[in-house]
């Protein structure tokens, strides 16, 4: 009889240890988040890397979140890898449909975006990453599924069709691209992107705006 309530006082001091360490873990968040929201230079992002450090080993409901203002801050400090390693940290997180459950209240309060809009621009983020090191056919995989999350994430129609330049495509395939972002270029970007990237196609992308 004893041994059974040893074992039932253990269970909730484990609960309590649990509870008061979500608390605590609860604090550093919110105070890494605010220091975010009032806008990242290098000193504030060490900052909000060691906020977020001891929340990393406590089992919350808001372990995608902590992810995403890691990588953040990580990419202002341009330490790409660990920011890198934190946006992946955010989506696996946001995939798994019960830990999504748990972040869409959270995230549509912390970061004022639809659960399936942050992971739109995380996406973007990562294909930005594989850009820049010229892994194009990863670029594209993570831009697509940007658009899919997201119609209006114009950074991954971008994104999309810059890299499919780099492949061995006919040029025509990444204008179509960028001409699906049409209805959601509200201040002519995309002609910028043609300027930029693909001239030839300029006269017929006005010809569309006549």
């Amino acid at each position: 009889m004893r041994g059974l309530f040893d074992r039932v006082r253990g269970q909730l001091q484990n609960t309590l240890q649990g509870v008061a360490g979500e608390m605590i873990a609860q604090r550093h968040y919110d105070r890494a988040r605010k220091l975010v929201n009032e806008g990242l230079d290098r000193h504030t992002a060490r900052e909000v890397i060691a906020e977020l450090g001891p929340t990393l080993n406590v089992d919350s409901n808001f372990k995608a979140c902590v992810h995403r203002l890691l990588a953040q801050a990580y990419a202002v400090l341009e330490e790409q890898d660990q920011s890198f390693e934190h946006l992946e940290k955010t989506l696996e997180y946001l995939y798994n449909p019960v830990e999504r459950y748990h972040h869409e209240r959270r995230i549509l309060e912390d970061f004022e975006m639809p659960v399936e809009n942050l992971m739109s621009e995380v996406h973007s983020e990562i294909a930005n990453v594989h850009f820049l090191h010229a892994r194009y056919r990863e670029a594209i995989r993570h831009a697509e599924e940007a658009t899919k999350l997201n119609r209006f994430n114009l950074t991954g129609y971008y994104l999309w069709g810059a890299s499919l330049l780099h492949l061995e495509i006919p040029r025509q395939e990444a204008f179509e691209i960028f001409m699906r972002a049409l209805s959601y270029d509200k201040g002519g970007v995309i002609e910028g992107w043609l300027e930029e990237l693909l001239p030839e196609y300029l006269e017929r992308y006005r010809g569309t705006q006549r």
